[in-house]
């Protein structure tokens, strides 16, 4: 009988040290969210963008990125954010030399002959170099009503290789796209 007695003593003994460890093992607890955001639009009151015209010789004297001149326009963006009063803008391309957009030449490679500096309402917009975008804050009451308008100016500038240029159309692609914060 003290042999039996003592088994189930042991074995009682082993169940009460070996439930917590067998309990955190078979149970636990997950924590499930999401977040609502705001649905957001944008939109350009023109998606063509001709900044005028430069004669070959005046492009070969210019130094890498300085301003030719009379070669600016502009295109309004409105952004709305239902629900919301801020958001991010963000204009992207494909290429950026030295904060700026690099051109395609009339050929469809990118020579670096012209490049377009961005200023968003009057403050100059610096490319980063490596993510191909800038951003810009967006705080206004409006954003969810009226919206908010924002005016991107592009200017022309000499690339590096302007001495190269030929004749033709010089162009470049941003892609406008704007998210709730």
């Amino acid at each position: 009988m003290k042999f039996y007695i003592a088994r189930i003593s042991l074995l009682s003994l082993l169940m009460l040290t070996a439930a917590p460890v067998a309990l955190a093992a078979n149970t636990a607890t997950v924590t499930i969210s999401a977040t609502v955001l705001a649905d957001c639009s944008v939109t350009v009151n023109q998606s063509v963008l001709d900044i005028g015209r430069i004669a070959v010789s005046e492009l070969h004297d210019k130094a890498k990125n300085a301003a030719l001149d009379g070669m600016v326009g502009s295109v309004d963006v409105t952004s709305k954010c239902g629900d919301s009063t801020r958001a991010k803008l963000t204009v992207s391309t494909q290429t950026v030399a030295d904060k700026s957009i690099v051109a395609s030449s009339p050929s469809g490679v990118e020579a670096d002959v012209m490049r377009f500096g961005l200023k968003i309402d009057d403050k100059a917009a610096d490319f980063d170099d490596a993510s191909k975008s800038v951003t810009s804050e967006i705080n206004d009451e409006n954003l969810s009503s009226d919206g908010h308008k924002d005016t991107l100016t592009f200017s022309g500038l000499a690339g590096a290789n302007s001495g190269k240029a030929t004749a033709g159309s010089y162009s470049a692609t941003v892609t406008v796209k704007v998210e709730p914060e």
